[in-house]
């Protein structure tokens, strides 16, 4: 068997139809279309649950967490700015199965920088221009990985599904109906955790401005789709106000504690300041710095080029200028011109000074009119513009990044390590399973084998006797005859 086919479409069209509903926040849509489906196999193939489960009955653990798990994995200048959340399989690294029908979902948590995909600011749009039909575009690249996260409250359906799989493995020809039941419900499954993990940024926030994504890795239906972009995480990620409790007249604002902001006279003990602190109005971009350090070359060019006769004139002061008289050019020996010799009087010996090797005498590298830092000095020397947030972040983009701290050095080699062991380990999974199937088709081969040859045996049997009655028959009769 190819494929089945779901509501009218082939089972791989319908998974991503299913895909792109998620991958464009239209969860409600997909949630009323896949428990519609699953309404009939539900109590007979599935879980009669998954008729009235929802994702509130989902609890998402470890999100308290997250707050102490990302310093430790931030570099310097790429903290992390995204999260994954991907369901996985557990068996693929020696865990176990279903028990008495229930097994927890697998979650692994992967966490990203900018390194890997521009996160910062990224909005649902623009994560979307990361994914495509084979996956995302900074598969692989996480800084780190742990188990932070988990998934509660659908043990029983998750472990239905997974025992509805492993049964439709072992079978030579598979129930099309049973397939239908176990993708619909696969499918369902994964929209409700990706619904929950929605609620959770909803209702509990974030710790700081992220990107949330949710993917499955090796796991059915092999969904890969964003849940929050930066601007869904809860956080106003903004620059607070320079006067939160007054208003432009100095009124109080709404909901501002008046104690705290002061009334009738006091003494200067009680006086104090509740005010934030102050941010730059103006904030230099890259292209303002461009400019005025082209504003400044051109200002000292113009101050070096004087063409104005009175600008001349004004030099001296009214201090008259002698006339130049034309002199013929010299053309006699030059033997001939008067030396001038000091006395021996005057003649001292200078002191000797040792002069430094040339090994000794620090090299300077010419300044780069093209560093940031350059031009900053040259514009800054000119003063013509003030310094700004945009400069500052050009000239720390400029600065070498540190190289990692040992620790996170060891956790990407450990977590290489594992990916390694976990793809073989599916690798060897895979093909033992591959081997059992051909095990069981070539019995299932011998044993009709065995069949056709029994059944050929018994017709030829048979016909040997039939052929004996026939001939003994025979010769009763030619004996009554005599």
């Amino acid at each position: 068997m190819d494929t089945i086919t779901i509501d009218g479409v082939d089972e791989h069209a319908f998974r991503h139809t299913v895909e792109d509903m998620l991958r464009f926040d239209e969860i409600e849509d997909a949630l009323t279309q896949l428990r519609a489906l699953v309404e009939p196999y539900a109590g007979t193939l599935l879980p009669a649950r998954f008729r009235d489960v929802c994702p509130a009955d989902i609890e998402i653990t470890g999100w308290d967490k997250l707050a102490s798990r990302l310093p430790g994995y931030d570099r310097p200048h790429f903290p992390i700015t995204a999260i994954g959340v991907v369901l996985a399989d557990a068996r693929v690294l020696g865990g176990p199965g279903p028990k008495d029908g229930r097994l927890a979902p697998y979650v692994k948590t992967y966490y990203f920088s900018d390194d890997a995909y521009p996160f910062t600011n990224a909005a649902r749009d623009d994560l979307l221009d990361g994914y495509s039909r084979d996956g995302f575009g900074w598969q692989g690249d996480y800084a780190a990985s742990d188990i932070t996260l988990s998934v509660k409250g659908i043990d029983d359906l998750h472990g239905a599904i997974i025992a509805l799989e492993d049964r439709l493995l072992d079978r030579l020809q598979p129930d099309p109906e049973e397939l239908r039941a176990g993708a619909i419900g696969a499918c369902f499954v994964s929209a409700l955790i990706h619904a929950a993990l929605r609620t959770a940024i909803r209702t509990r926030a974030l710790p700081r401005p992220l990107c949330v994504l949710a993917a499955c890795d090796g796991v059915y239906p092999f969904f890969d789709a964003p849940v929050a972009g930066w601007d869904e995480c809860g956080i106003d990620a903004a620059l607070p106000e320079a006067w939160p409790s007054e208003l432009d007249d100095g009124t109080v604002r709404e909901g501002a504690d008046a104690a705290e902001v002061g009334h009738g006279e006091a003494s200067l003990l009680e006086i104090r300041s509740h005010r934030e602190a102050k941010h730059l109005a103006l904030a230099i971009g890259d292209e303002d710095v461009l400019a005025a350090a082209r504003f400044a070359e051109e200002a000292g060019a113009q101050r070096l080029a004087m063409t104005d006769d009175n600008a001349l004139k004004g030099l001296f002061h009214g201090v008259p200028v002698a006339p130049l008289d034309d002199q013929p050019e010299w053309t006699g020996d030059e033997s001939e011109l008067p030396v001038e010799t000091l006395p021996p009087e005057h003649l001292v010996e200078a002191p000797a000074v040792e002069e430094p090797l040339a090994e000794d005498v620090p090299l300077v590298e010419p300044a780069n009119p093209y560093d940031p830092r350059e031009q900053f000095r040259i514009a800054e020397a000119a003063q013509a513009f003030p310094t700004g947030r945009g400069l500052r972040q050009k000239l720390k983009e400029a600065e070498e990044a540190a190289p990692p701290p040992l620790s996170a050095r060891i956790r990407t080699a450990a977590s290489g390590a594992g990916n390694l062991v976990r793809s073989r380990a599916a690798r060897l999974a895979r093909k033992t399973r591959l081997k059992r199937l051909a095990l069981q088709r070539g019995i299932a081969r011998r044993l009709t084998a065995v069949r056709v040859a029994a059944g050929e045996g018994l017709d030829a049997a048979g016909a040997a006797v039939r052929k004996g009655v026939g001939g003994l028959a025979a010769r009763a009769g030619r004996a009554r005859r005599r």
